[in-house]
């Protein structure tokens, strides 16, 4: 690769975005960010959170269920973290309405602090697309969660006649979208409109 190399690949990207062939892909970080290191911002903040409302409303749990949860936790094996959040998802879906109050009181309450990467990307003016739980984008773009479950509109959005942030794990305003654990991501990857989605997606953008 020659030094002129980097000018051409990054005039090329310009171009892309310019005629909208670009969806920008928002993960954590972002949210991280703009939420001012806030713990449940990242997965595994969420999930280690996750275990600590486990432990205080779950009765009965097996001993040393949550050392062994943390622990695939900590390992930053994406399997383990994977068991791990089936193992929450699991145990709070099955004590009442827990998980959708756990999910409001971590990722639903979220705040932006700094905002300045979510102004970067919206001025972009290509359709955002995230992996994130949170509303942060939405808070500062003042658009709506589209989540996977809603394919038509994300339809709208990619084609430009509509605007909202494309929540491909889910919101966490809908906790039946919300793509945590392993039976989750089971679902959605049998979701037929969702898996043409993104064929179409990776195809044309």
């Amino acid at each position: 690769m020659d030094e002129t190399t980097p000018n051409i690949l990054l005039e090329d990207l310009r171009r892309q975005i310019q005629n909208r062939h670009v969806v920008a892909i928002v993960g954590a970080g972002v949210s991280v960010a703009a939420a001012d290191n806030k713990s449940v911002a990242s997965w595994k903040g969420l999930l280690t959170s996750g275990v600590e409302r486990c432990v205080a409303v779950v009765p009965a749990l097996p001993d040393g269920w949550a050392s062994r949860v943390q622990e695939e936790i900590n390992s930053g094996d994406l399997d383990d973290l994977l068991s791990a959040a089936e193992k929450v998802s699991s145990k709070l879906s099955n004590h009442g309405g827990e998980y959708a109050r756990w999910l409001r009181e971590t990722v639903g309450s979220l705040r932006v602090v700094n905002s300045d990467v979510i102004i970067a990307l919206n001025n972009l003016g290509v359709p955002l697309v995230t992996t994130n739980y949170d509303g942060l984008i939405e808070d500062v773009t003042r658009t709506r969660s589209v989540t996977w479950l809603q394919a038509g509109h994300i339809e709208a959005i990619l084609r430009g006649d509509d605007r909202g942030v494309i929540h491909l794990h889910g919101h966490w305003r809908d906790p039946k979208s919300v793509v945590l654990g392993i039976r989750s991501y089971d679902s959605i990857l049998g979701h037929a409109p969702t898996q043409a989605l993104l064929r179409a997606l990776r195809a044309m953008r």
